[in-house]
């Protein structure tokens, strides 16, 4: 599981003396987090320390140990009121692979001195704008006690769980299954519109298609509702471009838990799917899910199906 990091910038330094500000953005999210804009100066200081927690949006992403994750900063200059086209511009980028610490008894931290580049037009090249250095740390925080109704499941599972209300009741044969269609990271730019689908067998649902960023990932952030055998396999593909396939045996996924997957896809290019899926009994018109920042729309949760939110503080 990818540690919590906290992200600490120091020692920038750039050739003209204006004011600066820097935007970080983690992975794909479409949550950005900004500095605060510096005084006139070529060596901004920027105290603030920004945490990979500060970036989730609808759920946390617990990532497989094959998916690199990444922090891309975005350093942008103000103009002086001379400049009349804009209040600011970007000056350069740089993305920097998150470290995979080992197992250790004490939180570890690593540094790197790194530049912002941006494409210089006329030799078509990447040329330096500015450097500094950027220290990641390893952040351990001690639980905080819960009310037993959010209490923090304590069992062993192969796959990754995240905090849900458990309430006292038998499981079914039949169980409604409920996939939050994130998004998916693609090995390269496809020109395709791409749907990511669910099947079970007896029945099916899919997202609507959407076009591959420049970043080679697609987002859907849909809601997606079927109903299964609680012994079938749970297929998750990817369409537009070939088709790319993962499977989930249902049976692993506990009544009214959810889970936070990064699954990668068979096939060529190292394509990956990011999904949220949670099982829970035929019996209950109950769907039970944590954080949710979801724009619904017309949602495709069966009639009946309410929505309820734990926030966990």
């Amino acid at each position: 599981m990818m540690s919590n990091l906290e992200f600490r910038l120091s020692d920038m330094e750039f050739m003209p003396v204006r004011q600066y500000y820097l935007s970080l953005q983690l992975d794909d999210n479409k949550k950005r987090l900004r500095t605060k804009v510096s005084e006139e100066t070529k060596n901004p200081v920027f105290d603030e320390a920004f945490r990979t927690t500060d970036f989730e949006e609808d759920f946390a992403i617990i990532g497989a140990d094959s998916i690199e994750r990444t922090l891309t900063l975005d350093v942008f200059v103000v103009l002086t009121k001379d400049d009349s086209t804009s209040a600011h511009e970007l000056l350069g980028s740089v993305t920097v692979p998150l470290p995979r610490f080992e197992p250790s008894e004490t939180p570890q931290s690593e540094t790197r001195s790194l530049s912002f580049t941006r494409l210089e037009k006329k030799s078509n090249s990447q040329i330096d704008v500015g450097r500094f250095k950027l220290e990641m740390v390893e952040v351990r925080k001690t639980p905080k006690p819960r009310t037993p109704a959010l209490s923090m499941q304590s069992e062993a599972s192969d796959l990754s769980e995240i905090n849900a209300v458990t309430p006292e009741r038998p499981a079914s044969d039949v169980v409604r299954l409920v996939v939050h269609a994130r998004s998916a990271t693609l090995g390269d730019a496809v020109d395709s519109e791409l749907r990511l689908r669910c099947s079970t067998g007896n029945q099916a649902a899919e997202t609507a298609a959407q076009v591959c960023s420049a970043a080679c990932t697609v987002v859907w952030n849909e809601l997606l509702v079927l109903e299964a055998p609680r012994d079938a396999e749970l297929n998750i593909s990817v369409l537009g471009d070939g088709e790319r396939n993962a499977s989930i045996d249902v049976n692993q996924l506990k009544p009214f838990k959810s889970y936070t997957l990064d699954l990668p896809l068979e096939g060529p290019g190292g394509w990956a799917a990011h999904v949220t899926i949670a099982s829970h009994d035929d019996a209950s018109n109950v769907v039970y899910l944590l954080k949710p920042v979801l724009d619904l729309g017309p949602t495709k949760a069966p009639s009946g199906t309410a929505i309820a939110v734990a926030q966990l503080v």
